[in-house]
């Protein structure tokens, strides 16, 4: 509005914003539900619209379509997708060489788990609540199998909590003391996948243990990252949720598992704001954050996101009405 009454200093024209059923007077392409509408004569309102013209340079600053040549040929030149990845590879090599390397793998298969047919696997599959386990993108694997000379394959499921943490004994006893049993299905297939330090799409009903799914594997990951003093101080892990109600239902259950010392925080809005400053500053290894406080920490130089080597969507679906 301030432009506008820059304006009218002007011109002895008055303008009218909003909606109206008495129009006066209004550009002929004006939409009916939302225009200015100029009071005054027409000597009046003529010179205020060219003021308003001069004043926002609408033409020059969008030529008429009429003008553009549609027959640049760098229009139609193809992309070097190649290229562009190569450079990408390039870039990040430079901006994270003076960091620590990140390990992800820590999956020692049992051969009870490696020596499973295929007809054992789709058993226990069926077993476990029908698990459908497949590639997201298989030209991502492809890329990612010609990057790294590797092959790529989906580890088969598990059944017993020993078969994913037979080298953890204190995640053990804290899934002890918790009185589970046996794996959830979305467990059995996403701690093998997880704990190979690959990214995956976790689909499960509510109830089903998604929280453990992805917490355990972070409880490792951020365990077993080196010690250095060029080491970033900050989170290594961070859970981000649609809902602060979420956030702290998350937040709850990751306070069950004592592990190694590791800490956690939980930020949102509609809380202290100072309070939970005071958390990150102390130092934790795990946030849980809804994105707004999120961003509102970041951008005040609060968390430092360039320490985060686990990251987790929960409820990602929500998470796009946030967008």
């Amino acid at each position: 509005l301030s432009n506008n009454r820059d304006t009218n200093v002007s011109s002895s024209s008055r303008s009218q914003f909003g909606k109206s059923s008495n129009r006066r007077f209004a550009p002929a392409d004006a939409e009916d539900d939302d225009y200015n509408a100029l009071f005054g004569s027409d000597e009046e309102r003529s010179n205020d619209h060219k003021i308003k013209q001069d004043k926002y340079n609408i033409t020059s600053a969008f030529p008429p379509a009429s003008t553009w040549n549609t027959n640049n040929s760098d229009i139609t030149k193809r992309v070097d997708w190649a290229k562009m990845r190569r450079t990408d590879t390039t870039n990040d090599m430079t901006k994270w060489k003076d960091f620590p390397p990140v390990i992800k793998e820590f999956y020692v298969e049992l051969s009870d788990i490696a020596e499973m047919s295929t007809e054992d696997v789709q058993a226990l599959c069926a077993e476990k609540n029908n698990i459908v386990v497949t590639w997201f993108d298989t030209s991502l694997k492809d890329d990612y199998e010609q990057k790294y000379n590797c092959k790529l394959t989906i580890p088969n499921p598990i059944y017993e909590f020993a078969h994913a943490f037979h080298n953890y004994h204190e995640i053990m006893n804290e899934i002890a003391k918790q009185g589970f049993t046996e794996p959830s299905p979305i467990q059995c297939q996403a701690w093998p996948v997880a704990l190979q330090g690959h990214d995956f799409i976790g689909i499960a009903q509510t109830g089903t243990g998604k929280t453990l799914a992805f917490l355990l594997p972070a409880l490792i990951h951020i365990d077993n990252q080196p010690k250095s003093k060029t080491a970033l101080q900050g989170p290594k892990a961070l859970i981000l949720s649609p809902t602060r109600e979420l956030a702290i239902q998350i937040h709850q259950e990751v306070q069950k598992y004592s592990y190694r010392g590791i800490r956690s925080a939980v930020i949102y809005g509609g809380s202290s704001r100072k309070s939970q400053i005071f958390q990150c500053e102390a130092g934790v290894e795990i946030i849980i954050a809804t994105p707004g406080r999120l961003n509102d920490l970041v951008m005040s130089n609060v968390i430092d996101l360039r320490s985060v080597t686990f990251l987790v969507l929960d409820e990602a679906d929500r998470m796009n009405s946030l967008v």
